[in-house]
């Protein structure tokens, strides 16, 4: 630390060297002499007597002090001196009073200081305190003014008449005061919209009266959601307005920087005259900024800028160039720069970057303290940005603009339009620093002004419901012109925007929807133009002409020129445009086939010598940056994705950088210390840092030696030492201060690479004709890999072409998504068979204009064609993802095709040979083994039928015990599981892992940083503990999929125990349930506990379904009837009963397995629970009735799958039948043995059943009932395992809960269910947690969960723990609406409020309330003490304006506990 204050302190001394007359010592020898002085003297803590700072530490003997103090006297005896003593800064004094914030009613006036008396100079302290000091003012009565309030979301609003006068608003706020209850509000801090007084103003202002209500879509929301309040002041008055003045600017501040350019700042306000009845505000900026102290810093420099002061850094070099020593955007713990004190340093790591990119090698820049330049590290906390810098010379090329290419076609052909054209900053390219050229790479003039003959234009306002309507009659339409979004010079729709935001794909939607057509109507909707504007109000522009003539295809002009090429050595591209426009397309004719744009690979000759070379690579270009370093390996240096401001890489020109802070880090990841990588710019990898603009990534690198440097010197060896040097590992960081990292492990033995076996036999060609693929494996097991030993390198799966001769009588096709247009297929009298299908997009082609950087291809593909096409005369199928899925992430996509028509009989496919059994998955303890067969024997032609049956055949293999323990590992997607077999024993799991870990090579993948399944353990344990064996897959579908879709593992250990079992028999079935429907074909079932006896000691459950389901009233519904509707299709099931009444006997919402419905053929029912309710919501009792299959009407069960409606009806006279109740059922098993829990039984609505629209029956279903509730022995402390759904069950009998501690998490030095961890991480609201749900209450009942207590683990499996005591106080309650309040009188004593709960607690029935969940409010607690403690009586109401809404609408109570205390 003492070397870096002295290494700080110099960059701040100035020592001025003026030789007196009786110095003998040279300029030169006085230069070395004052080096020698610095750096054994006081860089060694010795005192100086020249004005001299020093390390605080003193490490010189008697001997060097006298050595220092004989130089010391050299250099005074030549009158040199050390200057530059730190200044401490001092407060000058304030300035005047600004005016009053308003005339009258109370208001506000400040003055500032300048911290300049005299200002820190060298190091010294900033002034402690404030700059401004602010006071009341005109605290007087306002004369014929009044003040009201309103309260949010009352429906009352602040209402001013001032009849024939006219309204001023004197003052408007609108959110919370910290000392206010205004509307029931207490919040801990200010939080009031910026806009508050300007919303009134601009409401009421002028008028003789208005109504202003306190929204938030009035005013903004300044406090996140909290209930907030309005309050105005407002005067009448019948005077003439007053326009406001400005009065005479204040002195100028002092400069921000004493050389190299800075500025400095000087303020007025608009008093002479203010503005008064509503006159116009002043014109122009408040503040006026100057440059000041523009003289070049000789040497080196530091300087500071404040966030959202508008002052940046200034640095200017002159004529040498600047390079940036050291940066820090953010805070550090150890200072007061800008007014801030913070706990902790929290400083941007792009600091020095960021400073690098927009100065080094430049003469001069200029700097703001902004998070969209750094970042922001601090979340939101107010930063300073502070820079070192130094000068030096070398020669720079400034860049200079080539010629300009030809003008572009002009965008329209009549009615106004543009064309450009464009340079190239490259004659010459800047370089070393130099300046970009000054000016714009595009040009753009109008062009075509004349009027069209025939033609229109018009617009349409968002949300309006008024589309652009176009009628050309006999003619055709021909869209010339269309934007949709918002332009920055145009008010069109109200709207005034800073900047352009048009979607771009508006003139191709118009089109699509108008060309070609004699009349259209487009609205203006994100539904069809997409959302450029990210939620903005926006617009549509449309300019068209109507034409009769024979449309004109496109077609191509000749190329421009090559640009220059993107790299000068190392391989680059280069890019030549043209332009659909010899002739244009017209009349709706074609455009173009084919890019506009083509790239070429240039100077691909290797780069001399060892430095560093650059690249850069377009976002969708499906070109990467690749980067080669043949035996040596990359290290990158810089790298940045997105866009910068003073560039115009891949065409583009953006107001200010947006640069992705993992540039770096993710290029590192791909390339670092690999001889070759290739990175695209591509958002998936590098995130969105510029919210959906078009970027571009550049990276520089270069090559090394040493990845295997640990390797080199350790593998093998029993020990080894290695150092964390730039000699070893080279310097990846450029100077950054490093740190090595390692894993190892030990093994005996020679480690076993692994090697390819035999690749199997070639699997049956994909396609008959037409060219497809066929595929053969090899496992690497010849051997397999050991001691850590390399995987196989290589691929598993080898794919060859095949069949690839035309096929006869066939076709192929292909539709863009989006377009409209489907793949039509028509065989005539003959039937369709598809061959081949695929919707996504391939690598290798550039259908409907996509090139991709690699293959995503539905999965469903060939499915979804052959059941929509085969065996039919005639199909049509859009490329959609309704129907095929979205396999490349929202990437727009094509749909190919390939069939043929054929008129013989289909053949059903038949099983060929199976092959050979795979090796077992484990050595011991039963594995699996599989071998697989092909439906070939034949294949299935014309339709006919897959063969029936597995292509895989499992067999148990190696199925001798393990002696004692055991681990294994199993791969997602191998179909093998960990088998495990404990013989006559019984299998305990002790550790499971379904993920990924950061550290390991498990099925050969190599992950950033550990991805593990919570449930890992639960769910091995579910499948296993207790029994003799079990087989688990490494599946999504068991454990969740923690790592967001990458390839995982799953790992587990265990042990064999001995012990009695006890496995669960059923008890009997209960009675049927009453039949589903009447007539027609119901269900109904019967229900059995598996209790007869329990399982125990990890006992089998048992097997079998706890339900019974038997078909029931199966004749025919007399005068009834059976419909279905398709979803989308919107047709709906219509029912007329005539006279008579509707009655729905049975509705389905969803697909069964069984059925055919639609088309749909699905491995599983789902169907929506609310299918009958809502069909009878419609239809019951009506005389007719209409509803279409709609996810808005019964849910989604099937999780987007295409679905189907069925409803069977009666049609009926008679009077309708009430439902009545039957008998309860017996009791259920109490849910515990003692400490009190619940039972329950239940009864159903048969007695008799609800007929012909009569009510249902009154009441519950269920009724519950408390059991056991004798306290439990030893109570005091338990424990609840997360997802183990057993809560911690806590009962005090007639005494109150007292929570005494808890924690939730894991501790190191515990195994409490079952987990062991490397340190603790318990969550911090553990305690407050179970307060809130226990204390005060006689009892309650807490699960561990992270909905409840946060996940302090981040993902690890946790428990929870906790103590009470038992004790009594005073509580009560109150019911929401009630109008009864909780009351507390203590008498001359005071009450202290001990726990307060406001909402709904599940495991209560207070106020007649039972609810699935909690929904309690955090500001009960608050809310109470801060109307009770302290005194000697309350009454407090159960109210949403005093504890907010925490149950979103439910009906809520409120309970409290006291005690009263004399203090």
């Amino acid at each position: 630390m003492a070397t870096v204050f002295v290494k700080l302190t110099f960059l701040l001394i100035v020592f001025e060297l003026t030789a007196a007359n009786d110095c003998n010592l040279s300029k030169n020898k006085m230069k070395k002499m004052v080096k020698k002085y610095k750096k054994k003297c006081l860089n060694l803590g010795f005192t100086s007597n020249l004005g001299c700072a020093s390390s605080s530490a003193l490490k010189l003997k008697k001997k060097g002090k006298k050595k220092c103090s004989a130089m010391e006297r050299k250099l005074k005896s030549c009158n040199y001196e050390c200057k530059g003593l730190k200044v401490d800064g001092g407060w000058g004094d304030y300035g005047d009073w600004s005016t009053c914030s308003v005339e009258c009613g109370g208001g506000t006036q400040t003055r500032t200081r300048n911290c300049d008396s005299p200002l820190p100079a060298n190091g010294g302290v900033e002034c402690e305190g404030d700059t401004e000091e602010t006071q009341s003012c005109n605290e007087q009565a306002c004369a014929g003014s009044g003040t009201a309030e309103a309260c949010e979301h009352s429906g009352i609003p602040i209402s001013i008449n001032c009849g024939e006068e006219m309204i001023n608003i004197k003052h408007a706020a609108y959110g919370v005061y910290s000392n206010d209850n205004t509307c029931g509000l207490s919040y801990g801090g200010d939080c009031i919209s910026e806009t508050s007084l300007q919303a009134m103003k601009e409401r009421c202002d002028g008028k003789n009266s208005c109504a202003v209500e306190a929204l938030n879509s009035i005013f903004g929301d300044p406090c996140g959601g909290i209930y907030k309040y309005l309050t105005a002041t407002w005067e009448c008055h019948s005077g003439l307005k007053v326009d406001g003045g400005w009065g005479d600017y204040g002195d100028w501040s002092t400069c921000s920087v004493e050389c190299g350019g800075g500025t400095q700042t000087r303020t007025r306000n608009c008093d002479s005259p203010l503005p008064a009845n509503g006159g116009a505000e002043c014109e122009g900026d408040i503040e006026e900024i100057q440059s000041c102290n523009e003289q070049a810093c000789a040497g080196s420099g530091t300087a500071e800028a404040c966030e959202h002061s508008g002052i940046p850094i200034s640095i200017d070099c002159g004529e040498e160039m600047i390079n940036i020593k050291h940066a820090a955007y953010g805070v550090y713990s150890n200072e007061n720069t800008c007014g801030r004190s913070y706990g902790g340093d929290c400083i941007s790591e792009t600091s020095l970057q960021a400073m690098k990119e927009r100065c080094d090698g430049k003469n001069s820049c200029a700097v703001e303290a902004l998070n969209s330049i750094f970042g922001d590290p601090c979340g939101g906390i107010y930063k300073y940005l502070t820079a070192t810098w130094e000068c030096h010379s070398g020669l720079k090329v400034d860049g200079g603009w080539g010629d300009y290419g030809d003008w572009s076609t002009c965008s329209v052909e009549c009615g106004g339009g543009t064309q450009t054209r464009t340079r190239n900053c490259d004659s010459p390219l800047p370089a070393n620093g130099g300046a970009e050229c000054e000016g714009d790479i595009e040009e753009i003039q109008s062009c075509n002004e004349q009027a069209c003959a025939g033609s229109g234009t018009a617009e349409a306002c968002e949300h309006s419901g008024i589309p652009i309507s176009i009628n050309c009659g006999e003619e055709m339409i021909n869209i010339k012109h269309a934007a949709y979004g918002v332009y920055s010079n145009e008010n069109t729709c109200g709207r005034s925007y800073g900047g352009d935001c048009i979607s771009e794909t508006s003139l191709q939607a118009m089109k699509e929807r108008c060309d070609g057509k004699n009349s259209c109507a487009v609205e203006a909707l994100n539904s069809i133009f997409g959302d450029p504007c990210g939620g903005i109000y926006k617009y549509l522009t449309a300019t068209w002409e109507c034409h009769s003539g024979l449309k004109v295809d496109g077609g191509w002009g000749d190329y421009g020129d090559w640009s220059t090429c993107s790299v000068e050595c190392g391989g680059g591209t280069q890019t030549r445009t043209r332009n659909c426009d010899s002739p244009l397309p017209a009349n709706g004719g074609a455009e173009c086939e084919g890019d506009i744009e083509e790239i070429q690979s240039c100077n691909e000759q290797a780069c001399a010598g060892s430095g560093t070379r650059t690249a850069e690579a377009c976002e969708h270009s499906g070109i990467p940056i690749s980067i080669n370093c043949g035996d040596e390996m990359i290290n990158i240096k810089h790298a940045a994705y997105g866009v910068y401001s003073n560039e115009n890489t891949c065409g583009l020109s953006y107001g200010g950088d947006c640069i992705s802070e993992t540039s770096l880090q993710a290029m590192k990841e791909r390339c670092d210390g690999k001889n070759s990588c290739a990175v695209e710019a591509l958002n998936s990898i590098f995130g969105d840092p510029c919210g959906g603009i078009y970027k571009y990534l550049t990276a520089t690198w270069e090559c090394h030696s040493g990845l295997k440097a640990m390797k080199e010197r350790c593998d093998g060896k029993n020990s080894c030492a290695v150092e964390a040097l730039n000699s070893i590992f080279g310097d990846p960081c450029g100077g950054i201060y490093k740190y090595l990292t390692a894993t190892w492990e030990c093994h005996s033995g020679l480690k076993v690479d692994g090697g390819w076996g035999d690749y199997g036999d070639w699997s049956t060609c994909s396609v008959e004709c037409g060219g497809g693929t066929q595929t053969r494996t090899r496992n690497c097991d010849s051997p397999l890999p050991a001691n850590g030993g390399a995987e196989c390198e290589g691929d598993t799966e080898e794919t060859q072409s095949c069949n690839e001769q035309a096929c006869a009588g066939s076709g192929t096709a292909e539709a863009c998504e989006h377009s409209g247009i489907p793949i039509s297929i028509n065989c005539g009298e003959e039937m369709i068979n598809i061959k081949h299908a695929a919707y996504g997009v391939y690598s290798n082609e550039n259908t409907c204009g996509l090139s991709y950087g690699g293959n995503c291809i539905s999965e469903t593909s060939l499915q979804a064609m052959k059941e929509r096409c085969d065996g039919k005369n005639s199909c049509a199928v859009e490329a959609l993802n309704s129907i095929f899925g979205d396999p490349c992430g929202g990437i727009y996509k094509y749909l190919t095709a390939t069939w043929e028509c054929h008129s013989g009989l289909k053949v059903d496919g038949g099983w060929g040979d199976y092959g050979d059994w795979s090796t077992c998955s484990v050595e011991c303890g039963g594995g699996t083994q599989t071998r697989t067969r092909n439906c070939n024997s034949p294949l299935p032609a014309n339709g006919g039928a897959e063969c029936e049956g597995d292509t895989e055949e499992r067999q148990s293999c190696n199925e001798q015990a393990c002696a004692g323990s055991g681990t294994a590992e199993a791969c997602e997607h191998s179909g093998i599981p960990i088998s495990i077999n404990c013989g006559e024993e019984m299998i305990n799991i002790k550790h499971a892992a379904y993920g990924v870990y950061s550290n390991e090579n498990t099925c050969g993948l190599s992950y950033g940083g550990d991805c593990i399944s919570e449930t890992s353990l639960q769910a091995m344990k579910e499948r296993c503990d207790g029994k003799n064996s079990c087989a688990v897959e490494a599946l999504n579908s068991i454990f969740g999929d923690p790592c967001g879709g990458i390839y995982k593992y799953l790992t587990a250990t265990w042990e064999c125990h001995s012990g009695l079992k006890v496995d669960g028999g059923w008890g009997d079935h209960g009675d049927w349930s009453t039949c589903s429907v009447e007539c027609g074909g119901g269900t109904q079932t019967r229900t059995r506990n598996c209790d007869s006896p329990l399982p125990a000691n990890g006992g089998a459950e048992c097997e079998g379904d706890t339900e019974e389901i038997q078909s029931c009233n199966e004749q025919a519904c007399a005068g009834s009837g059976t419909a279905e509707a398709c979803e989308h299709s919107g047709i709906p099931i219509s029912i007329n009963c005539g006279e008579e009444m509707i009655n729905i006997k049975h509705a389905a919402y969803g697909v069964y397995s069984n059925e055919n419905t639609c088309g749909l053929s699905y491995g599983g029912d789902c169907i929506s629970e609310t299918s009958l309710q809502a069909m009878k919501e419609r239809c019951d009792g009506k005389n007719s009735c209409a509803v279409e299959a709609l996810n808005s009407i019964f849910g989604d069960p099937c999780g987007g799958i295409y679905k189907y409606l069925t409803a069977t009806w009666e049609c009926h006279s008679g009077l309708k039948v009430d439902g009545g109740w039957g008998d309860h059922g017996d009791w259920s098993t109490c849910s515990v043995e003692c400490g009190g829990g619940t039972q329950t039984r239940t009864r159903n609505c048969d007695s008799p059943l609800p007929a012909n629209g009569g009510a249902e029956c009154e009441g519950d279903t269920e009724e519950i009932q408390s059991c056991n509730e004798q306290a439990c022995a030893g109570s005091g402390t338990a424990e609840a395992c997360e997802h183990s759904g057993i809560p911690i069950s806590i009962n005090c009998g007639e005494e109150m809960i007292n929570i005494k501690h808890a924690a939730y998490g894991v501790y190191s030095n515990e195994n409490t269910c079952g987990l062991s961890y490397g340190g603790d991480c318990i969550s911090e609201t553990s305690l407050q947690a179970m307060k809130e749900r226990c204390d005060g209450k006689n009892s309650c009942a807490v699960e561990a969960l992270n909905s409840i207590f946060g996940d302090p683990c981040g993902g690890i499996y946790k428990y929870l723990t906790a103590t009470w005591e038992c004790h009594s106080e005073n509580s009560a309650e109150a019911c929401e609406h009630s109008g009864i309040p909780i009351s507390i009188n203590c008498g001359e004593e005071m009450i202290n409020i001990k726990h307060a709960a406001y909402g709904v607690y599940s495991n209560e029935n207070t106020c007649g309330l039972s609810y699935g969940g909690d929904c309690i409010s955090e500001t009960s607690l608050q809310a109470m003490k801060e109307r009770c403690d302290g005194k000697n009586s309350c009454a407090v109401e159960a109210l949403n304006s005093i504890f907010g809404d925490p149950c979103g609408g439910i009906y809520k109570y409120l309970t409290a506990t006291w005690e009263c205390h004399s203090e």
